[in-house]
Parts: structure tokens; sequence; C-alpha cells
């Protein structure tokens, strides 16, 4: 709870994230579930996020999908 950063990598298959790391995320996530609050969680912070995704496309391919390159 006290880290200033968690980055997860999962290999992308058939345009999602694999079984494990869909079970791994839906545990750590579950840890702040609250079903007496309005709010649904018992975690008051703001977690800052990012998205990296691998999928050998050439950057102009992502691109037409919406993506960026870096």
């Amino acid at each position: 709870m006290s880290s200033d950063i968690l980055m997860l990598g999962s290999p992308g298959y058939l345009g999602n994230i694999t079984g494990e790391m869909r079970s791994f995320i839906g545990r750590l996530i579950f840890a702040n579930l609250s079903y007496d609050s309005a709010e649904g969680t018992n975690f008051t912070g703001v977690i800052q996020t990012g998205f990296v995704y691998t999928m050998g496309l050439p950057h102009e391919m992502l691109e037409s999908f919406g993506g960026i390159y870096i």
C-alpha cells in the first residue's frame, strides 16, 4: 500500500491478458473492496497508472488502431 509504483506485465493473446494475470489482478483488487461503504472500496489514495502493450506490429499499423508509438 505504500509503494510508489506497481508495474505488471503480461503477454497479449487474442487481444487480452493471460488468465494468470487476470486472476492476480482480481485478487489484488479484492483486498480493497468493501461491501459496507458507499464507495465500495477501503482505498482512499490515488494510483497513477500506465499501460504498455507489445504486439509486434509496425508502428504505422499501431497508429491506424489509435495507439501511439514511443
